[in-house]
């Protein structure tokens, strides 16, 4: 049974209900291909006394809940949580204080990283739930109980997988690595919509700092555009077009439109203000610039990179970690340059800090200086490499 929110009375009722909770279980419907913010189509609730779907088509005004979701002292629980908080996060300003994410705790206890939530509910509840439903548009009415079951299934059994995957992290001795965790994935968020934002069109980029104040104006301007339209913001103008004019610095039109793209008619109507953002951009005092990014000279490190990936793999099998969730290829790359080449000043890579550290210990530096080896053990297991200290 659930209680379906679509009117005030029932909204008001349901509010009170949630001001007592010590958790929260959240998931959120909606449709992002269409407009400049996803538009909130579901929301969808389990809690300390029962389930609730919340229809945000229905009862316009939400501000009262995601202010209860984000000053309340309950726990609030979801899955790959991060689109489900943002509607919180623009509404309110703030997260949640305290969030559990199912999909990133699972990866401090060895599962799949990152994993869909049917399949770790499949995995550890030995619950199968159906999948009849992923094709929904959510903003027709009315829907349909199938409909709305499978939408409260998202969060019919967080609080359990919360439970047991808590459970194992205590057992582990990571709660304070996946508290850790869990607070730059809040300032991860938090960043993404902070002023410096435009900053993720050009990471480990070798544009000169014109050329980066060129992006960012770029940037800004497309969105003021796209949230006037109610457009996605690659409708206005897509991100590799973006970094190719800030490669250019040119705001003569006839040279943009040697960029070939700009020859079709869709871009005939912003051709004067993408040059005029342009012009703008390139005539910023150079105090006004943004500052160089760091480039990562990793790639060069691609052999290396591949044999400490594998060696990782090792670890993280033999620590209970999911491999993803520890470092990707290009995190294993940096780590090697920073290492070898300290000429070139590369910021302290995560796996020299925090939880990562702790895992990695002297490892990668023994393999690095010889001390310690690899072999193949056991070419049918599931960790075929063994490390070895070299014999003296």
């Amino acid at each position: 049974m659930f209680n379906y929110v679509d009117n005030q009375a029932d909204y008001f009722r349901l509010l009170s209900d949630l001001e007592e909770c010590r958790w929260i279980a959240l998931d959120t419907e909606f449709i992002s291909e269409r407009h400049f913010q996803p538009q909130l189509c579901l929301v969808q609730l389990a809690y300390d006394s029962g389930f609730a779907v919340l229809d945000p088509l229905a009862i316009s005004n939400l501000q009262s809940f995601w202010n209860l979701l984000a000053e309340g002292d309950h726990e609030t629980i979801v899955h790959a949580g991060r689109v489900d908080l943002e509607f919180c996060l623009r509404e309110t300003g703030t997260l949640p204080k305290r969030i559990f994410d199912t999909q990133l705790a699972a990866g401090f206890i060895g599962c799949d990283y990152p994993a869909g939530c049917a399949n770790l509910i499949g995995k550890i509840l030995s619950v199968d739930l159906p999948n009849t439903e992923t094709r929904t548009d959510w903003s027709r009415r009315p829907l349909t109980r199938a409909q709305l079951e499978y939408g409260l299934d998202d969060v019919r059994y967080l609080h359990s997988l919360r439970s047991y995957i808590g459970g194992r992290i205590e057992k582990l001795g990571r709660w304070s690595w996946f508290e850790e965790e869990m607070n730059d994935w809040r300032e991860n968020l938090l960043w993404q919509f902070g002023p410096d934002r435009w900053q993720r069109l050009v990471q480990n980029s070798t544009l000169d700092q014109r050329g980066l104040a060129i992006v960012r104006e770029l940037y800004f301007w497309r969105e003021r555009r796209a949230q006037l339209a109610d457009c996605p913001v690659k409708r206005i103008l897509r991100d590799d077009l973006i970094i190719e004019l800030a490669r250019r610095q040119t705001s003569d039109i006839y040279r943009i439109k040697e960029v070939r793209d700009f020859a079709q008619s869709i871009y005939a109507g912003i051709l004067e203000p993408i040059s005029e953002t342009i012009r703008n951009a390139m005539r910023l005092p150079k105090k006004e610039l943004p500052a160089r990014m760091d480039h990562d000279p990793s790639s060069k490190m691609t052999v290396l990179g591949q044999l400490l990936y594998s060696a990782l793999g090792t670890i993280c099998k033999q620590n209970e970690l999911a491999i993803n969730l520890v470092a990707s290829t290009s995190d294993v790359r940096k780590w090697a340059s920073w290492r070898i080449h300290p000429e070139l000043n590369i910021s302290l890579p995560m796996l020299e800090q925090g939880w990562r550290k702790h895992v990695m210990g002297d490892i990668f530096d023994d393999l690095i200086s010889g001390k310690l080896v690899i072999r193949v053990a056991d070419p049918t297991s599931d960790e075929p490499l063994e490390f070895l200290m070299k014999a003296d």
